[in-house]
């Protein structure tokens, strides 16, 4: 005798658990799958922010082989002085300039760059440079020693160094009376004089290097053993500066404008 008939199973409920486990996991793959393009989106960024910008292929930056100098700082001034106005000129003390107001001009002379010599003939602070070998760094020795005389030069401070590269730095600094006095000599040097470690090439050829204030720059070629040559004479106030640059190869353009900047900073404070 056949039992009782076992009851039909009823169909499940829409929203069963059953029913919900296909839609469950379409969404799980669906997040898994955002996840993993988030990590790999973030990871590619952090792989490109995190190495410097010149670390990155393609994105670097050729070195256009500048030095590295101490951060300027300019001596400070005594009482009643003050620095550059609204207008940027430098204000100095009543009736004067800050260098007139600062009055040591060894401490406006630019520092060495990192990693240089010193070069021993030229004191920087802890001296003072003969007028006769101011003078005799160009060929009319005679007319410098005669201008400086005439023009009431105080003292010549100077400073010089070596880098690895050979490429030597000197940088004088003579303070004036007064920055007619100054100018005076500028100019001179400029139209009449050649220096003596470039003798065939005035001051006064053109140069596309950027002057500073009323200068004038020369560029001379490395040439029968003599080393490559770049310099400048200007001017700051009653402040007199030239700036000779050699290597015995040739003189980086952008050493010689660099310290040509960097002292001309300094001066105008």
């Amino acid at each position: 005798m056949a039992g009782p008939a076992e009851p039909a199973a009823s169909p499940e409920p829409a929203g069963s658990a059953r029913t919900r486990r296909p839609a469950l996991r379409t969404v799980l793959r669906w997040t898994t799958a955002t996840v993993l393009c988030l990590g790999l989106g973030t990871g590619t960024a952090f792989a490109v922010m995190a190495p410097k910008r010149t670390d990155v292929p393609g994105l670097a930056t050729p070195a256009d082989g500048r030095f590295t100098y101490p951060a300027l700082r300019l001596p400070e001034l005594p009482p009643g002085a003050s620095g550059p106005g609204e207008s940027g000129l430098s204000q100095g003390a009543p009736g004067g300039t800050v260098p007139h107001a600062i009055g040591d001009v060894r401490l406006l002379l630019l520092p060495s760059a990192v990693g240089a010599k010193p070069d021993p003939a030229l004191p920087g602070r802890k001296g003072w440079v003969a007028m006769s070998d101011y003078a005799g760094l160009f060929t009319s020795s005679g007319s410098v020693a005669q201008l400086l005389r005439e023009n009431g030069a105080r003292q010549v401070a100077a400073t010089g160094w070596t880098m690895p590269d050979g490429t030597h730095v000197a940088v004088y600094l003579v303070p004036f009376r007064s920055g007619t006095a100054a100018t005076a000599l500028t100019q001179a040097e400029a139209i009449d004089m050649h220096l003596a470690q470039a003798p065939d090439q005035g001051f006064s050829t053109p140069d596309d290097s950027p002057g500073a204030g009323n200068g004038q720059n020369l560029t001379a070629a490395a040439k029968g053993g003599k080393p490559a040559v770049r310099a400048s004479v200007f001017s700051a106030d009653e402040i007199a500066g030239l700036l000779v640059v050699t290597n015995p190869k040739a003189v980086n353009r952008v050493d010689f404008e660099q310290a040509l900047t960097l002292q001309t900073e300094l001066l105008g404070g």
